[in-house]
């Protein structure tokens, strides 16, 4: 990989390595620009429709974006190492409640990568778990971390994790992500 594009996205804020970035290329190019495949799904263009953006076929931004996004999201993640830190555990019990769906991890290559959102406090979000199991599988990072962190008129313009945090209802923002299937 060319160390220019791994300089650009350091120089704009990205705490990211050559390997994590080039996973996160591979992993995007893989999902949306398989040859012969269109660059999204139609569910995933509806998404965008209703959105109020443009439909993304054929169209290299869409990839561009996504890369963007996605290496964000990683280079804000915590790795197994710091969420065992952080719950005060030891990292086989991270690796386990990553198995058992109580803890959401993205995977790229061997590593693992753990969304700050489902954190608070020096804690799991209330609910995490019943949350992970109300949401679509598979369901895409970038879609995951949206639905968490945006606000939400359906839970007062909260957005789902701190509408958790504030003693939510997990039962309401359980519903509401099953509304991503419907994308």
């Amino acid at each position: 990989m060319s160390t220019g594009v791994l300089n650009e996205f350091t120089r704009r804020g990205f705490n990211t390595t050559e390997e994590e970035l080039a996973a996160v290329i591979s992993s995007t190019l893989d999902h949306y620009a398989a040859p012969g495949s269109a660059m999204l799904t139609e569910r995933e263009n509806n998404f965008l429709d209703v959105g109020g953006l443009p439909s993304a076929d054929g169209d290299v931004n869409v990839v561009a974006t996504v890369v963007t996004s996605s290496t964000r999201i990683i280079s804000e993640s915590y790795t197994a190492d710091r969420v065992a830190e952080l719950l005060d555990v030891d990292i086989s019990r991270v690796r386990h409640r990553a198995a058992a769906g109580s803890l959401y991890q993205i995977s790229l290559g061997r590593r693992r990568y753990f969304p700050r959102w489902q954190f608070q406090a020096g804690a799991v979000l209330p609910g995490l778990s019943a949350v992970l199991a109300a949401a679509p599988d598979p369901v895409h990072p970038l879609s995951l971390s949206a639905f968490m962190t945006a606000p939400n008129p359906d839970l007062e313009n909260m957005s789902p994790a701190n509408w958790l945090v504030t003693g939510g209802s997990v039962e309401r923002v359980a519903f509401e992500i099953r509304g991503l299937a419907a994308w």
